[in-house]
């Protein structure tokens, strides 16, 4: 078989194998030998047998009608790399994920109250993409628009510096069709949907390449030294976007040095001099932090071969790798974060056939200058994914620049192996065929996500932003005390979701315009609320699930004049919880329930003498407490951390009689000092049973079944006086 079927036949093998793999149902073991049969042993083979090209015009050759740039460019700019990204901001995803929410939050308490914090959240995310977010809050006010509107604008600006770094090092052709991949692709297209720090680090990425590409075309030692400092400053500075950078940063680095091979010693080591004092210089504050704040932990939460990994440690490491790797191409992340395809994997199995023919084209064309630094890149890059026991998309993100230029290099192998008279219609099919399916993945990935998934949307928080939504949209903006139910395990969804018609927290909301209150508290304050306040109206958020205390849910009362004084107090509550709002965030495993405890203690005053405001503070009071006794428990009994806890597992055993005190006795003062709601009873009497104490159980679940409402499984848990197990 000649060299150019051979190649075509590659391609149709590999596509065949990636379409079976991302869209069968076939059983592990079937799928294992499809990958094994259908990609590795040929793709090994063809490094053996293929030979090897005497030219390697395949980086340089033009592959463009010579028509003015801007017939090709406009249309695909507009429709494509912009269109995709600014599309429906609000709509996919239409609630914040995980670490939207966290970042929201940060960005809207800066844009307030400016600090120079480096390390933000228990993960220590580094501030850079939080600083901009704030910028932009301040200047459009805070909003999932306005969050989403950051990342399309990042998405945007890397799309079309993808063409500007690629002309630097290849031809006009080549640098075409990887703007057009990454316009249009699904992996960077799904990537710039959402509020992420990894989105940034990738706009600093295409910016490191595009200041390689004109080192490299430095004609006078002037130039070259000032492209080496505009490097070292771009180097430092990605240490603030994300925590991948460092991967980056050494490809830059050893790129430079490559680049200056030429230069005479001396020089060279000038050079790299200056480029590695710069980027020191400038990583320097965020170095000193990490070392004042003890960075790491998080990373190594994450590491494959942690014993206290998710995803079980160093024995289970292969198949996590494997896993990992599958994902990529077919499978998605399923069970992790929402941040990964619903629908085969970030790459479709043509730009996944683009891509293993492009890794042996690399290989073939292994003379040319680019070809060895793009290979080791590839390999390098891989290493988060293989001893990664927690990833999603954006702990790899740093790799779309170099996935897609291998997936150009693919699909041009492959146009050059056509016959000529095919070459435009088949190439065209195939490209029409890669944004259906990247088109359908969106779609699915889309629907996947909406779809409530407790570990990153709670369903009460969605449908009381959807209630609030429709309010708001109706009557106006209103005041929202989404902060008497800050739960110290639960990130900061509804005040990021409910920022842009918010007049309790969005400074750009005058108080005036505020049309309603709203609360979101246990089912069971309804009588108590009612007495304060009648006429207001009521969503039960649990009713199709409910927990074990009833559940939780939306209280909604119009702010006309008389109560409108009545809130008031209440204002000044919630005001008093913003540092308890920050430090719930900033939380770690070691002291941070302690830190929220003292938070509480200083907020009390704005608590005090109100029934509804002394039961909610109480009950906070008692919950973080109880919390603290999960966490002493669990990492008593298994040596790890409480967010590797599965959710309400609870070790009573371990748990002393005398440490129960605390908490029961908060209730008991969120009974004394205001209403007697039934779901402080029942959680009274689940303390008891925990204690050992029966007779005083029985009493609270009894008290339980005389409040005024009871939604609570009381009667149940009276019966068996067991509750333990039954806890969620």
């Amino acid at each position: 078989m000649s060299g150019s079927k051979s190649w075509f036949f590659l391609f149709l093998l590999f596509l065949a194998s990636n379409s079976l793999l991302s869209y069968s149902k076939l059983p592990w073991g079937a799928k294992l030998a499809v990958g094994l049969l259908g990609i590795l042993f040929p793709f090994l083979l063809a490094l053996r047998f293929l030979p090897t090209p005497q030219t390697n015009g395949r980086f340089q050759k033009e592959f463009l009608p010579s028509f003015p740039a801007w017939v090709w460019a406009l249309p695909v700019a507009v429709l494509g790399a912009a269109g995709v990204r600014f599309f429906g901001l609000n709509s996919f995803p239409g609630f914040p994920l995980y670490d939207e929410a966290v970042n929201g939050f940060y960005a809207m308490d800066l844009a307030e109250h400016w600090n120079w914090r480096f390390f933000q959240s228990a993960t220590q995310l580094p501030p850079l993409f939080n600083w901009a977010l704030a910028l932009g809050f301040k200047a459009f006010g805070p909003s999932l628009a306005a969050m989403r509107l950051l990342s399309a604008l990042i998405s945007t600006a890397c799309a079309f510096l993808s063409y500007a770094a690629s002309r630097n090092f290849f031809a006009k052709g080549f640098s075409f069709w990887l703007f057009l991949f990454v316009s249009l692709g699904f992996w960077p297209v799904l990537a710039g949907r959402f509020a992420h720090q990894g989105l940034l680090m990738l706009l600093w990425e295409w910016v490191g390449l595009w200041l390689l590409g004109w080192l490299r075309r430095a004609s006078t030692p002037k130039s070259r030294w000032a492209f080496l400092v505009l490097l070292g400053l771009c180097v430092g500075s990605g240490f603030y976007t994300y925590f991948s950078w460092i991967l980056v940063a050494l490809f830059i680095g050893g790129a430079c040095w490559k680049i200056l091979e030429p230069v005479k010693k001396p020089r060279k080591a000038v050079g790299m001099g200056v480029f590695v004092l710069t980027a020191v210089l400038t990583a320097l504050p965020l170095g000193i932090a990490a070392v004042q704040t003890g960075f790491g932990g998080y990373l190594w939460g994450l590491f494959a071969l942690n014993p206290q990994a998710q995803n079980g440690g160093a024995a289970e490491w292969p198949l996590s790798a494997l896993e990992n790797v599958g994902a990529v191409f077919w499978m998605g992340w399923k069970g992790y974060f929402s941040y990964g395809p619903a629908w085969g994997g970030l790459l479709n199995p043509v730009t996944g056939g683009f891509f293993f023919t492009g890794l042996l084209a690399l290989f073939r064309h292994r003379r040319h200058p680019a070809a060895g630094p793009m290979g080791w890149a590839v390999l390098i890059g891989f290493v988060p994914i293989l001893f990664s026991g927690m990833f999603n998309v954006f702990h790899l993100v740093h790799l779309v620049p170099l996935v897609y230029g291998v997936v150009v290099l693919g699909f041009l192998q492959l146009a050059e192996s056509l016959p000529k008279g095919k070459v435009k219609l088949l190439l065209g099919g195939l490209l029409m065929l890669s944004m259906g399916l990247d088109g359908m993945n969106l779609h699915y990935t889309s629907l996947d996500i909406d779809t409530v998934n407790p570990a990153q949307k709670p369903a009460v928080d969605v449908k009381a932003w959807e209630i609030l939504r429709g309010i708001a949209e109706k009557e106006g903006p209103g005041l929202f005390f989404s902060s008497f139910n800050v739960d110290p395990s639960r990130p900061p969804f509804l005040e990021v979701a409910c920022a842009a018609f918010d007049g309790l927290y969005n400074p750009r909301i005058p108080e005036g315009k505020c049309a309603w209150a709203a609360l979101i508290e246990n089912v069971n304050y309804q009588p108590c609320l009612s007495r304060q306040f009648p006429g207001g109206r009521f969503f039960w958020l649990s009713k199709d699930h409910p927990p074990s205390d009833g559940g939780m849910m939306l209280w909604v009362h119009p702010l006309e004049p008389a109560p409108a004084q009545a809130f008031d107090k209440w204002k000044q509550a919630a005001w008093a919880l913003v540092p308890f709002q920050e430090d719930n965030v900033m939380k770690n495993d070691g002291a941070g329930g302690r830190i929220l405890l003292a938070d509480l203690d200083r907020a009390y005053p704005a608590f005090q003498g109100d029934p509804l405001l002394e039961s909610f503070y109480w009950e906070k009071v008692s919950d973080i407490r109880f919390q603290s006794l999960l966490l002493a428990s669990y990492f008593k009994t298994t040596g790890r951390r409480l967010s590797e806890m599965p959710s309400g597992r609870l070790f009573p055993g371990e748990v002393p009689q005398p440490e129960w005190k605390a908490p029961i006795e908060n209730l008991l003062s969120a009974l004394d000092k205001g209403c007697p709601a039934a779901n402080l009873y029942f959680h009274l009497g689940v303390l008891y049973s925990l204690a050992g104490e029966k007779a005083q159980a029985r009493r609270a679940f009894e008290g339980a079944l005389r409040s005024p409402l009871d939604f609570t499984d009381s009667r149940r848990f009276l019966a068996r006086l067991s509750p333990v197990d039954d806890l969620k």
